[in-house]
């Protein structure tokens, strides 16, 4: 009898053994797997930055491809060395419009702005050439060009009477070179990236062929 509880007490020892060596495995094993998920949470947010940073990286490609596309058919850029040579680029333009629209050239209309805020564009022999090259487009189809012209929003330091000054001389070369300029315009600046944050419109004048 002795020896049948001390058997059944070694097997129950072995049971309780072998049940705590499968829980210290699992235990072992759980730990692991922690240990292992602990960098889950930065390999994730990596993942994701990786992914974000590739489509940003995709939408500026299509972006830009979709700009290209519509710059090459609809607005042009170009860097103009002489007065005259805007009428050539203009000429060009309007050529290359009329074949991608299918329509005749004397459909396509030219509307041009000048911005006299832009860096060297107040000074006189700057105004003189500006106004040459509005007469010059003006000139080149009366029927079927039309400028704008922005004047500055703050005037010179060494301005004694302020915007007049500018806009007088402005006026002036424009009727020597038989410009129309007596139309005025507003603009209203609706964005807060726009000009001077204590101005809340623009100005300018319309000019036009003095024939026409």
């Amino acid at each position: 009898q002795q020896r049948i509880c001390i058997d059944v007490e070694n097997s129950r020892l072995e049971v309780r053994s072998a049940r705590f060596h499968f829980l210290e495995a699992s235990l072992d094993r759980d730990i692991s797997l922690l240990h292992s998920l602990r960098g889950l949470p930065s390999a994730v947010a990596s993942k994701l930055h990786r992914r974000a940073v590739q489509h940003n990286k995709e939408q500026i490609e299509a972006a830009s491809k979709a700009i290209k596309q519509y710059t090459d058919k609809v607005i042009s850029v170009k860097r103009i060395i002489t007065p005259e040579s805007v009428v050539a680029e203009v000429v060009a333009h309007r050529s290359m419009l009329a074949k991608t629209f299918n329509c005749s050239e004397s459909d396509v209309a030219v509307v041009s702005l000048v911005d006299m805020n832009a860096p060297w564009a107040r000074g006189k022999e700057s105004i003189k050439t500006l106004c040459s090259e509005i007469a010059l487009l003006n000139d080149l189809n009366p029927q079927l060009h039309i400028n704008f012209i922005r004047f500055p929003d703050a005037p010179k330091d060494t301005a004694a009477r302020g915007l007049y000054e500018e806009e007088k001389l402005v006026s002036d070369t424009l009727h020597s070179l038989r410009q129309w300029s007596d139309g005025r315009w507003i603009e209203l600046y609706t964005s807060p990236s726009q000009r001077l944050a204590s101005k809340k419109f623009g100005f300018g004048r319309i000019v036009c062929n003095l024939d026409h």
